[in-house]
């Protein structure tokens, strides 16, 4: 003997054989919503590509300002090195260092650069900074090293 389904489920059984393609209106809202996800993600690409182009831009003047504070560095420990008895001089160190370049260019991006001293007790605050325009936006990344007298 074959039961019948209940009730409810023999209407949604009827109306399916009834029934056998979307209305235009199911169409347009799957398409509408399909088109959202689309842009939505089209959007976060271009976002994340530009976020992604300033991060290695800002990589790079960290790379660079980096790079000048370590020949400060090695600037002091020449100086040491070739006069011992020395008391530290820090207008002598820091002229004997190769000047630090007012710009450059990487990756198609022009770099500039600012160098600042400040005398502090026992040595020198060598303060880097490194200026871009990335998107019609400036950057800057700036790095500073204290100098002393290691001798001591």
């Amino acid at each position: 003997m074959k039961k019948n389904p209940p009730i409810f489920l023999s209407r949604i059984i009827a109306n399916k054989r009834e029934r056998n393609a979307f209305s235009l209106i199911e169409v347009v809202f799957a398409c509408a919503v399909l088109i959202i996800f689309m842009l939505a993600g089209v959007i976060l690409y271009g976002t994340s590509m530009r976020n992604a182009v300033i991060s290695k831009h800002r990589l790079t003047a960290n790379y660079l300002a980096n790079k000048y504070l370590e020949e400060f560095n090695v600037c002091r420990d020449a100086y040491y090195m070739n006069s011992p008895a020395a008391s530290p001089n820090w207008v002598t160190i820091l002229s004997s260092c190769a000047p630090v370049p007012a710009s450059a260019s990487y990756d198609g991006i022009s770099y500039s650069y600012a160098r600042a001293n400040l005398a502090i007790f026992g040595g020198q605050r060598v303060t880097i900074t490194v200026s871009w325009t990335d998107f019609s936006a400036n950057y800057n990344v700036t790095l500073y090293r204290y100098l002393t007298d290691w001798q001591k």
